[in-house]
């Protein structure tokens, strides 16, 4: 998960578009050679910044910690996919190519420095429900995702999510504001959970599923011996496993190099977008005619 701090000054284009929501026509890089990395731009654009903000009530998503705290915009799928698998999510979640903008307040989350490092290198994760795991595994191939970005009540809409933790977290207690809106920093207004977290409560987040389901899907098809292991020391999340397999079979099917469409493969890009390949910045206005 990438990461961005809130220091940068804002563009005239990052301010036009504060009221709207994100579209999906991204200007282009040179295309990468398949299996490449991305490397696309990481600086999240002020306006996306203030979507998430709005969003999430600028909290950190685990710890409540307010703004007066350290605090980082990260994104949920990372913004180095290799092209070939940005093609095969675009396909399978029925979207036209180069349309993947990685950078909408759907695919970024707010967590303290501690708590990002964590996510990004020591293996903490999120998993949706089984009831939205299941519209997933329904989903047919190449039509639009059960969520979208411009669903009607976006804005407002929560999913609920369990917090998934590796061994490796067993010397890290979890410091949990009782109320998100509270400045106080007494300790009685805090709960404090040890590893393995077991009376830590359901995350409610306006990231969208799939997304989460991707970087999980992804952390744990890397785990091999170590699986078992993680699911072990959260035996005490409600249907742990039944979820994480359910997370792992989603992300297998999205990122398996099937035959893709060749008449979907022959779409071009929007004029302005020369030569082709996927970005993570979405522009905020139409090219001028």
């Amino acid at each position: 998960m990438d990461t961005d701090s809130d220091n940068e000054s804002h563009s005239s284009a990052e301010v036009l578009d504060d009221g709207l929501d994100e579209t999906t026509c991204e200007p282009s890089r040179k295309r990468r050679a398949t299996g490449a990395s991305v490397k696309q731009g990481r600086s999240i654009p002020r306006a996306q910044k203030r979507k998430v903000d709005r969003a999430a009530g600028r909290v950190c998503l685990i710890e409540r910690v307010s703004p007066a705290n350290v605090l980082d915009y990260c994104h949920v799928m990372g913004m180095e996919e290799p092209d070939d698998v940005l093609d095969c999510l675009e396909y399978f979640w029925g979207m036209p190519r180069y349309t993947l903008n990685l950078h909408t307040r759907c695919n970024i989350c707010i967590l303290g420095p501690r708590l990002h490092y964590l996510f990004d290198n020591q293996g903490l994760l999120f998993l949706p429900t089984l009831e939205i795991l299941k519209q997933y595994r329904e989903h047919d191939i190449h039509t639009p995702l059960p969520y979208k970005p411009d669903d009607p009540g976006a804005e407002t809409r929560k999913f609920e999510y369990s917090m998934l933790v590796p061994p490796s977290m067993k010397s890290v207690a979890i410091f949990r504001r009782k109320d998100e809106d509270s400045k106080s920093t007494n300790a009685k207004d805090f709960e404090i959970y040890p590893f393995p977290y077991e009376k830590f409560p359901v995350i409610e987040s306006h990231l969208l599923p799939h997304f989460v389901i991707y970087n999980a899907g992804k952390r744990l098809s890397q785990m091999d011996e170590k699986y078992k292991q993680f699911i072990a020391a959260n035996a005490h999340i409600d249907q742990v496993e039944q979820r994480a397999d359910a997370t792992l079979l989603a992300f297998y099917r999205w990122t398996r190099h099937h035959q893709l469409s060749p008449e979907w493969l022959l779409k071009t890009p929007p004029p302005a977008r020369k030569p082709p390949s996927h970005s993570s910045w979405a522009p905020t206005e139409p090219p001028r005619q």
